[in-house]
C-alpha cells in the first residue's frame, strides 16, 4: 500500500474497524478491470496486499456508534473552539492551510490515484488553497461583524457559529472540495468530515493526517474535527436525527440533495447545498476570440464532469464562425490518457449513454456536431466500448430552438458543448435566458462594450458568481468560489461563503457609559408618535 491504513479519527484518537474500503491505483481499473476485481477481493485479508504497490490505501467505515461519539464530541469541544476568537482561529487555519502546501505533491498523487488527471488535481488544489486564503478570509470577515455609535451606544452586528456541522463533500472532487470546511471551521463551528466510500483516500488523509493534528498541534480543542467514511444515507440520516448537528453541508447531486434539504428542515437543522450547475458563458462581437474560445474550452476539463464549468455558449453571429473554428481546434488537442500524463484533462465518463441521448435530441432538432460525439478508448482510439468520449462541440443557430433542448436547459454532465449564434439585437433575449435558468452557479461574459458589460451585469441576478474577461472556472483569491440560486443551491441558495452560510445573525447594544435619557421605550416612541402627529 501507498500510505497506511487510515481509520475514523474522533478525539484525535484513531477508531477500530470490522469494515474498511480498499482503494486502488485508479490505472489499475484503467488498464486491467478484472485484475481490479481480484485485487478488491484479495483485500479482504490485509496481509495479502500491505506490500502491493497497485493498492492505495484502506480507509475505516464508521459505525453507527462511532458517529454519534463524534458529533457528541463535536458538540462538546464547539463552545471553547468558538471562544477562542477569529483572530486565533484565523492563524491556527492559516497554519492548517501551509501544513497542506508543504505536503502538495502527496495530495496531488492520492487524487491522482483515485483517477483524476495531473494537471486537473492541480487546478483543484490551487483553487483549494485560493478559496482558503487569507484575502479571501478578509472578504468573507467582511460580512462576520459591524459595529457602529449611535447616541452613546456601542451596536454590533455578528455572526455567530451554527454548532456543529456535518459535511458531505461530492464524489467528483471529494479532497479538494471538503476544503471549504476550513472555512466552516473558521467560522467558529465544529466539523464531522464524511469521505465518500467510492473515493475516501485523498479526504481521509487531509483531515486525519494534516488538518486535524495540526489544529491539535496549534491549540484546538480535541474533538472540533472528526473524520468519518461510511453509506452516505445512512450517515446523513443520522445527523438529520441528532441532536448534537446543527447544520448539513451537502455537496452533491440535486434529486439527493432536495430530498435530505426537506428532511434537514423538517428536523430543525440547516442545510447548505451545492448541486448542479448549468453555466453560461456569453461570447459578443467585440470579444477577444482566443480568449473567450480559451474559457469556453474549460467545459472538457474532468470531460465536462465539474459542476462549475461552462455548459453552454452564446457567441455573437458576427464573430460565430471564427469563435467555433478556434474551440474545435482547441478541443482537438485534448486527448485521454494516464492521469500522470502532462496536460490530460480529460477523464472516463461515467454518463455517456445519456450524452449521447442529449446529443441526439440536439442533432434531431437541427443542431451540427462541429467535433467529437463518439467513444475512445485511453489510446485515443475510436471504441465502441470506450471509457472516454471525445470532446463534442455542437452548433446551433437558432435561439428558438435551442431554448428547448435538453443540452441547453438541463445539467450536461459530461464533454458536451453546444454553442448557440445569435445576432447583436438579440442581446437582451440571450440575457434572460441566463437569468431564468433553473440553475444559477456562475455566468460569464466576453465583451469589449462596458455597455454590454453592464447589461449583463444588471440583467442576471440569479447566479452567485459573474465573471467578466477572464477564465470561466478560475479561482481568485478573494473571491468566494461556489454557490448559487435555485437548482444549485436549493431553497437558501445564493453565493456561498461558508462561514456566512454556517453562521447565524446577532445584535448586541451596549449602553455602558450612555445617556439613557435617550433611549427607546415603549413609552418613548408612544411620545414621539403624538410629537409627529401635533406637528403635522
Amino acid at each position: 500500500m501507498l500510505i497506511d491504513r487510515i481509520a475514523s479519527r474522533i478525539a484525535g484518537k484513531d477508531c477500530h474497524h470490522d469494515e474498511w474500503v480498499t482503494v486502488l491505483d485508479s490505472s489499475v481499473h484503467l488498464s486491467d478491470p478484472k485484475c481490479a476485481q481480484t485485487l478488491l477481493q484479495k483485500a479482504e485479508d490485509p496481509a495479502t496486499v500491505r506490500d502491493d504497490p497497485r493498492v492505495t490505501t484502506q480507509v475505516g467505515i464508521t459505525t453507527k456508534e462511532q458517529m454519534e461519539l463524534a458529533l457528541s464530541m463535536a458538540h462538546t469541544a464547539q463552545p471553547r473552539w468558538e471562544q477562542m476568537g477569529m483572530n486565533a482561529r484565523r492563524t491556527i487555519i492559516e497554519a492548517v492551510r501551509q501544513a497542506i502546501i508543504s505536503e502538495f505533491d502527496t495530495f496531488i498523487e492520492l487524487v491522482c490515484r483515485e483517477g483524476h488527471p495531473r494537471s486537473l488535481a492541480e487546478w483543484e488544489l490551487q483553487g483549494a488553497l485560493s478559496m482558503t486564503s487569507p484575502e479571501s478570509v478578509d472578504t468573507a470577515c467582511h460580512f462576520m461583524k459591524h459595529q457602529v455609535v449611535v447616541d452613546g451606544r456601542e451596536i454590533t452586528v455578528q455572526r455567530r457559529s451554527d454548532g456543529v456541522v456535518g459535511f458531505h463533500p461530492p464524489k467528483n472532487a471529494p479532497a479538494s472540495s471538503s476544503m471549504l470546511g476550513l472555512l466552516v471551521l473558521l467560522a467558529g463551528n465544529a466539523v464531522v468530515m464524511k469521505a465518500p466510500r467510492s473515493h475516501p483516500a485523498a479526504v481521509s488523509w487531509l483531515w486525519s493526517t494534516i488538518i486535524e493534528p495540526t489544529l491539535r498541534e496549534h491549540g484546538a480543542p480535541e474533538g472540533v474535527v472528526a473524520v468519518t467514511c461510511g453509506r452516505p444515507d445512512e450517515i446523513l440520516k443520522q445527523w438529520v436525527d441528532s441532536k448534537y448537528c446543527n447544520d448539513i453541508f451537502y455537496i452533491g447531486g440535486s434529486h439527493f440533495g432536495f430530498e435530505w434539504e426537506r428532511r434537514a428542515i423538517a428536523a430543525g437543522k440547516k442545510p447548505v447545498l451545492e448541486l448542479e450547475g448549468n453555466d453560461h458563458l456569453i461570447v459578443t462581437g467585440t470579444a477577444d476570440v482566443n480568449a473567450a474560445a480559451e474559457s469556453a474550452n474549460e467545459c472538457f476539463y474532468g470531460s465536462g464532469q465539474i459542476c462549475m464549468v461552462p455548459k453552454n455558449v452564446w457567441v455573437e453571429e458576427s464573430i460565430a464562425t471564427e469563435f467555433i473554428e478556434c474551440l474545435k481546434s482547441l478541443a482537438g488537442e485534448l486527448s485521454p490518457g494516464p492521469v500522470t500524463a502532462p496536460g490530460n484533462r480529460l477523464s472516463p465518463v461515467l454518463r455517456a449513454d445519456e450524452m449521447f441521448e442529449v446529443m441526439a435530441d440536439a442533432v434531431d432538432a437541427g443542431s451540427s456536431v462541429v467535433t467529437g460525439g463518439y467513444r475512445v478508448n485511453i489510446d485515443n482510439v475510436r471504441d465502441e466500448n470506450g471509457i472516454f468520449v471525445r470532446p463534442t462541440v455542437l452548433s446551433i443557430e437558432d435561439i428558438q430552438i435551442a431554448e428547448g433542448l435538453r443540452c441547453i436547459k438541463e445539467e450536461t454532465f459530461f464533454p458536451l458543448l453546444p454553442v448557440v449564434t445569435y445576432h447583436k439585437r438579440e442581446l437582451d433575449r440571450v440575457l434572460q435566458i441566463v437569468n431564468t435558468s433553473a440553475h444559477g452557479l456562475r455566468a460569464s461574459i466576453w465583451s469589449d462594450d462596458d455597455h454590454e458589460i453592464k447589461r449583463f451585469v444588471d440583467t442576471v441576478s440569479n447566479c452567485g458568481i459573474l465573471k467578466i474577461n477572464d477564465s470561466h472556472t478560475g479561482m481568485t483569491k478573494g473571491m468566494p468560489t461556489h454557490g448559487g440560486t435555485g437548482v444549485t443551491g436549493g431553497a437558501f441558495g445564493e453565493l456561498n461563503m461558508p462561514m456566512v452560510r454556517t453562521s447565524h445573525a446577532q445584535a448586541v447594544v451596549n449602553a455602558t457609559g450612555a445617556n439613557r435619557n435617550g433611549s427607546s421605550s415603549g413609552a418613548d416612541y408612544i411620545t414621539y408618535l403624538e410629537r409627529e402627529g401635533n406637528g403635522r
